[in-house]
């Protein structure tokens, strides 16, 4: 699977875990001063309003920055920081993320959102902290994955190079032995 494949099942796995009251999830990372989305499930055909956003402006940063887990009963609370929307129909006013950890340091969170303000339980802790350690497993995966891909195309290089150089030499060989 690709890896937005395998980061939609992530976060359509989340909303169907957390249950009553969870509409969405998405996986973000930051990038650049921005926080991008790397997948996401539950924003509606049209999908998220943004793809992309200010980090700094961001939920997320506080998540990633402390690496802890973290929520907002009611975003109305909290004007000054930014979540991803669906572009159409009501807007999400509740959140709860975990930190993704890929050896040793955050490299993006993982939320999910609900449409009425909520207060988050403490199984729903445990459940989006370890939605989050699969998620990192998931990406760290797709990471050492890309990584084999890599190292077997050079591999690969390194096998047509050393034909073609033994074919000319083994040519040059044979041909002043011929005379």
């Amino acid at each position: 699977l690709s890896e937005s494949d395998v980061m939609a099942a992530v976060c359509h796995a989340a909303v169907q875990v957390m249950g009553h009251g969870v509409l969405a999830s998405a996986v973000v990372q930051e990038k650049d001063g921005r926080l991008l989305l790397r997948g996401q499930y539950g924003f509606g055909i049209h999908g998220a309003m943004k793809q992309e956003c200010n980090y700094r402006n961001s939920f997320a940063s506080l998540i990633i920055e402390r690496g802890q887990t973290g929520f907002i009963v009611d975003l109305h609370d909290r004007p000054d920081l930014e979540i991803p929307q669906p572009l159409v129909g009501k807007p999400f006013r509740s959140v709860l993320a975990a930190p993704l950890f890929i050896e040793g340091r955050v490299i993006g969170a993982v939320e999910v959102y609900a449409q009425d303000p909520r207060e988050w339980t403490a199984a729903e802790f445990k459940i989006i902290d370890w939605l989050g350690a699969q998620c990192s497993l998931a990406l760290q995966a797709i990471e050492y994955q890309q990584d084999v891909m890599i190292k077997r195309r050079e591999a690969e290089e390194a096998s047509i190079q050393k034909t073609r150089f033994l074919a000319a030499v083994s040519h040059d060989i044979r041909t002043p032995a011929n005379a």
